[in-house]
């Protein structure tokens, strides 16, 4: 860990969890409000008794509005920079620097910095621990990018492509290179309504979702689908594919990029069915339907590919992959039915980590709900207060879900009732890339499966 600017008096994040005391006086923050060059909003938010902790938000002007209150009754300054629109992740991390120099100049140095982020972004916190990594001290990326844009929208094109060739490859879906967004969206609606009205298809669409490896839990208000009962695991699951293709997201970042950065020239289907965990699973669903995986898979392998943009691809590589580098400690969070990305993101990032050698700086914590970003103020508050231990001491405490239940606990202002942490094992990554496949993208594609290994 850096030097810190400023010498922080060991906190005691875990002391003022146990008392549910306030650090600073009940009085309202006051805000500092901005546009950066391009029209991006920022908020910086300063209690009255600032204690030098500086939570910098990456993607949004604030926490969530019950994190944020408990985050400034505690001393706690927050500065929060809204996305640029297209998913121009170049900028978005480049004006969340800029907010840090703007409050560093108009508040003061802080002592510490966590940048923090949900959905996109997590993506950006990762990003830019990174990229700008002497920026901060620590990072807590949420529900968002564990593997990279260009793993994340491989397995998004190979559970769209699979549901087209499988269902009607004469659907008016472009998949990658969108032009029309709105009719893309509504090729994707039909082809799932037609695959959902036979049990052939819907032995199609549960292979076509298991290659992005979509939860069947991924609605927090239904309960979760029984694991024995095959109709539910493909209501869960077709249910949670138009979220986890995110066809709008896809054209505005192929826009960004200047091209489209997927492909799945290369891929071997039988493998990625095997990789996901659900081979079993699939296998009984298509006896069930009096279907015939191995037809399926065979017409798969035969179906045309689609290539990605070598410069397209070149660019997703920066915004953002990771070369795994830490320098300073990440605490990642995830629910384990998150529709826009599986638990086993949290592996791939584990694995490019580990291979870097900064394993030690890392550490995961899950919570069982479905949904995206679905986390309660307990969750936020309790995983933020284990990354402040680690960056003040050195040393990481204990991660396990009992531990974590047990430090939420403490916190009498805070309702510990909802908070679900929980272990998973994590099937392997649908597809990886990270800095070992850096400028190795020639065309003709290459279908590469490397992590961690073991539970995370």
């Amino acid at each position: 860990m850096r030097p810190r600017p400023a010498t922080v008096a060991l906190t005691a994040i875990t002391a003022l969890l146990a008392s549910g005391a306030p650090a600073a006086a009940a009085a309202t923050p006051r805000e500092l409000t901005g546009e950066h060059a391009d029209g991006i909003a920022y908020v910086i938010t300063v209690p009255p008794a600032w204690d030098g902790t500086l939570l910098l938000v990456a993607g949004r002007t604030r926490l969530d509005t019950a994190f944020q209150e408990w985050a400034t009754r505690r001393g706690f300054a927050v500065a929060g920079t809204a996305s640029r629109p297209g998913w121009r992740l170049d900028a978005d991390l480049r004006n969340i620097a800029e907010t840090r120099e703007v409050f560093a100049d108009r508040v003061g140095v802080p002592a510490r910095t966590v940048v923090l982020g949900d959905s996109q972004g997590g993506l950006l916190a990762r990003g830019f621990a990174q990229y700008y990594g002497h920026l901060t001290d620590g990072a807590l990326p949420a529900c968002g990018g564990g593997a990279g844009t260009v793993a994340m929208w491989n397995a998004k094109l190979d559970a769209a492509w699979a549901l087209k060739t499988l269902v009607d490859p004469g659907s008016p879906m472009e998949l990658v290179r969108i032009t029309d967004v709105a009719a893309e969206q509504a090729a994707l609606s039909d082809l799932i309504a037609r695959a959902k009205a036979t049990p052939q298809g819907r032995a199609r669409l549960a292979l076509a979702a298991a290659f992005a490896q979509v939860p069947a839990w991924n609605d927090p208000t239904s309960p979760k689908p029984d694991p024995d009962d095959p109709e539910s695991l493909v209501d869960g699951w077709s249910a949670g594919l138009p979220f986890a293709l995110g066809v709008h997201v896809r054209a505005s970042y192929e826009e960004f990029l200047g091209g489209n950065p997927s492909w799945n020239t290369g891929v071997d289907y039988r493998r990625q069915l095997r990789l996901s965990g659900r081979e079993k699973t699939i296998s009984a669903i298509y006896r069930r339907a009096g279907a015939d995986l191995r037809a399926d898979l065979d017409r798969l392998a035969r179906a045309p590919r689609i290539s990605a943009d070598p410069d397209a691809v070149a660019r997703a590589e920066r915004f953002i992959t990771y070369d795994g580098e830490l320098h300073d400690p990440v605490l990642t969070l995830h629910t384990v039915g998150d529709p826009a990305g599986p638990v086993s993101d949290e592996r791939a990032y584990r694995g490019t980590v580990t291979r870097a050698g900064a394993r030690a700086l890392l550490r995961q914590a899950f919570v069982d709900r479905a949904g995206h970003c679905t986390f309660s103020t307990a969750e936020r508050v309790t995983a933020l207060s284990v990354l402040l231990e680690r960056i003040d001491t050195g040393r990481w405490p204990s991660v396990t879900p009992q531990a974590l239940r047990r430090r939420a606990g403490r916190a009498p202002d805070l309702p510990s009732a909802d908070v679900v942490f929980t272990r998973v094992v994590s099937p392997a990554p649908a597809r990886t890339w990270d800095a070992g496949d850096w400028g190795t993208y020639t065309g003709q594609g290459t279908d590469r499966n490397a992590d961690g290994g073991g539970p995370t």
